[in-house]
């Protein structure tokens, strides 16, 4: 198994492995993940210092663990390399697409009814994941 680095950047996400170009030339490259497989959300500390809070999308695809308050949504803490990374891994049951969304976590909120949910220094991206082929049983002659 391999393990995908997602960096969450100033403006957008990198990834380590990087994802493969999409069929579609339009469309956006997401990572290809596996159940079972590692994915490491770091900030990018050569771009950004701040704590922001990320959210999983339609749901949530990773082993939860007794800590999660709330499974779908965590926060990387940038002023400190222990705290800039969540490491997590691939629910053997997940299938589909996920969207992450990072937002910046600022001092003064506004009520949610006046939040602008694309701050400046949201960043966004997708994940997909495919369960692998099922063994094919040898054809009988």
């Amino acid at each position: 198994m391999t393990t995908q680095n997602i960096y969450l950047g100033a403006t957008q996400p990198t990834y380590a492995p990087p994802a493969p170009p999409p069929a579609n030339p339009t469309a956006v490259a997401m990572p290809e993940l596996t159940p079972g497989e590692t994915v490491v959300f770091a900030l990018d500390l050569k771009q950004r210092t701040d704590t922001v809070t990320v959210t999983l999308t339609p749901s949530w695809p990773f082993e939860e663990k007794a800590s999660d308050t709330q499974v779908n949504v965590f926060t990387l803490d940038g002023s400190s390399e222990n705290t800039a990374s969540r490491t997590l891994t691939v629910k053997s049951d997940a299938s589909g697409q996920y969207r992450f969304v990072a937002a910046p976590v600022s001092v003064n909120r506004p009520s949610r009814e006046s939040e602008d949910p694309e701050q400046p220094g949201t960043v966004s991206g997708d994940l997909d994941v495919t369960p692998p082929e099922p063994p094919r049983k040898p054809d009988l002659v």
